[in-house]
């Protein structure tokens, strides 16, 4: 694949967004490992919620009762889905299933594409420049389905794979929604009550850290992920560039069809009329 291959497509424009600098929105992500959680007792902004780890054939078994349980007690949702695509098929596949996961779920936050470290060992070597046009292609695509499908896409990775892929594809993370583990706290016991004593920087191109796998959370008996979110996504309804490149592209699907129908149609006239000259010269021929 040539880099002029790449899909082009509008920023999210990071730098115009509003940010909650001093008191980000305070949020947790679940799955299986959380399993059955009494959300009237959850008291966050917003819950991730784990649609699937796509080395297991099935969705995670808490998915629908996790969306169920956020909707009841009207907590805003994200979601993300454990990628295991290392080839751009893998990818769309992945896509599709996402898509199909989230028809008629009422999406606030993001949806993430969750890269682990091992997306990047399979996928370069000592020298990742040969692969970039490949991430590069692998990030664009992402970021376009989701635009289309009416998300705002995002990527969750750990701080190293941040700077790596973002290094790989010249900056193109900072365009999509990052979310990002790690810091200082990660491995600590958190709860919510010890926010406000925690010393948290905050990289100024990500919009939401994941900073602590060891969270205490009412209504979850297990160790839940703790995570500070600096953007507003609840303002952001609907995402205007999101709403106008939809429309975009709607637009552009609307045109091609319009050249096939009218490649279709002068098609159909030069037949006619050559058959009506065939038509002509044979009953020329039978009069002569």
């Amino acid at each position: 694949m040539k880099r002029s291959d790449v899909i082009e497509v509008p920023s999210l424009n990071y730098q115009t967004r509003r940010h909650l600098l001093n008191q980000p929105n305070l949020g947790i992500d679940v799955s299986l490992w959380q399993e059955e959680i009494d959300w009237e007792k959850v008291e966050v902004n917003y819950a991730m919620i784990q649609i699937r780890d796509f080395a297991n054939e099935n969705a995670d078994p808490f998915f629908n009762t996790n969306v169920a349980g956020c909707m009841k007690n009207n907590i805003p949702m994200g979601f993300y889905a454990f990628s295991r695509a290392t080839t751009m098929d893998e990818l769309r596949q992945e896509i599709s299933y996402i898509k199909k996961k989230l028809v008629d779920i009422p999406v606030t936050y993001p949806v993430y594409l969750d890269l682990e470290t091992d997306f990047w060992t399979l996928n370069t070597d000592e020298d990742y420049s040969q692969n970039k046009d490949f991430f590069q292609y692998f990030i664009q695509t992402w970021e376009e389905e989701m635009k289309i499908a009416g998300y705002t896409p995002g990527i969750y990775c750990n701080m190293d794979l941040y700077h790596h892929l973002n290094e790989a594809t010249d900056g193109m993370l900072e365009n999509l929604s990052c979310w990002v583990a790690g810091g200082e706290y990660y491995d600590q016991i958190i709860s919510p009550n010890d926010l406000s004593s925690l010393d948290i920087s905050l990289d100024d191109k990500v919009e939401m850290r994941q900073i602590s796998s060891k969270g205490v959370m009412k209504g979850i008996s297990s160790d839940v992920d703790i995570d500070l979110c600096y953007y507003d996504y609840q303002e952001e309804n609907p995402h205007r560039e999101k709403t106008f490149y939809r429309l975009n592209h709607e637009i552009d699907v609307i045109k091609k069809i319009g050249i096939g129908i009218g490649i279709i149609y002068v098609s159909a006239r030069v037949k006619l009329s050559c058959h009506k000259k065939r038509r002509k010269r044979r009953k020329r021929s039978r009069m002569n």
